[in-house]
């Protein structure tokens, strides 16, 4: 099988730095244009459209702002389903699932069914199961971005069992934040996280932050090794947010 990912070239971004007074270090603060996180909604919708999917599960979608963008965008799709373990936050943004005036003039091409469901991914429940892991449901595409290093090693090794044995998506993509880049956002880039004075992440919610190398060696363990067995899945890695500071 051919690698889906082998022509997809990496995105190249704008930064520069912001500061009231750029004479001093300390206050230069980085910036990108687009911010981060739009960099990489779009990376994933660009790969939904690549592969011509017509349903994507985002897990830990919190804010739902992929989904928003992917309702809003791609007209191919038939199904998009939410999850995460924030009611709150689910309860918050569900206005984002109903239609509005966009939605009203421009009428899909293909119906869409969408779903906001709270669910802890790794010890899914029976409606979970029952819902969203059937071969009828045939997902094409699970996201899971910038969510893993919101977990413990434990909770993440069910989450992605749930993932590759029980989801089965054909395809998988998985980001998190690259350590190797937290130099430059300077010595406060964690001013929350009281629990490991030494290390420095970029939220006060990160268990976690790898190198690249890290991150490619827990793919490896953690899922390459573990299910090559079933010779479903090839594997890519890509870097976004490409700089002079290398990948974020």
């Amino acid at each position: 099988m051919t690698d889906p990912l082998s022509n997809f070239e990496e995105i190249d971004c704008k930064h520069h730095f912001s500061s009231d007074d750029l004479s001093s270090d300390q206050n230069k603060r980085l910036c990108f244009d687009p911010p981060l996180y739009i960099q990489r909604y779009n990376y994933v919708s660009g790969l939904l459209f690549d592969f011509k999917c017509k349903s994507v599960m985002d897990i830990g979608c919190a804010e739902c702002k992929l989904i928003h963008l992917l309702k809003q965008t791609n007209q191919n799709l038939n199904l998009i389903i939410g999850l995460d373990l924030d009611e709150s936050v689910l309860e918050k943004n569900k206005s984002k699932f109903s239609d509005n005036l966009v939605d009203m003039f421009h009428c899909r091409e293909n119906p869409l069914d969408m779903y906001l469901v709270k669910v802890d991914i790794s010890k899914p429940d029976k409606y979970f199961l029952d819902k969203f892991c059937s071969k009828s449901c045939g997902l094409d595409f699970v996201s899971m971005v910038e969510i893993i290093e919101h977990m413990y090693p434990e909770t993440l090794q069910d989450a992605i069992e749930t993932v590759f044995m029980q989801l089965r998506p054909k395809y998988v993509l998985i980001s998190t934040p690259n350590s190797e880049f937290n130099v430059v956002f300077g010595e406060n880039s964690n001013p929350y996280d009281e629990r490991k004075i030494d290390q420095k992440f970029r939220h006060w919610d990160h268990k976690f932050e790898w190198t690249r190398d890290e991150f490619r060696k827990w793919c490896k363990e953690k899922i390459l090794d573990v299910y090559q067995d079933y010779k479903l899945y090839n594997n890519s890695f890509h870097g976004l947010a490409i700089s002079r500071f290398n990948h974020i």
